[in-house]
């Protein structure tokens, strides 16, 4: 059964909803300058929070689901028991 949850939005994808472009117009810009980069670090740290955050809400929703789907399926069995079918 599918679930009506969208996919998990890729860390760029959360970057861009966030309005975090660290190295747009950034003069210091290099070949390389992720890995020593503060600013970037700070930035694709908050949106792997967010992204943390949407996963975990996400999971629980689930799990939720889940747990009624599977109440709903043990009631059916047992209305099917009880009908003779």
């Amino acid at each position: 059964m599918a679930s009506n949850v969208p996919s998990m939005p890729t860390l760029a994808e959360i970057m861009r909803r966030m309005g975090l472009f660290p190295c747009k117009d950034c003069k210091e810009r290099h070949v390389g300058c992720h890995g020593e980069c503060e600013r970037y670090k700070a930035d694709v740290e908050a949106a792997r929070a967010k992204q943390n955050e949407i996963f975990a809400k996400r999971n629980k929703e689930n799990i939720a689901e889940s747990a009624v789907l599977e109440w709903h399926k043990k009631r059916k069995a047992m209305w099917m028991k009880r009908r003779g079918k």
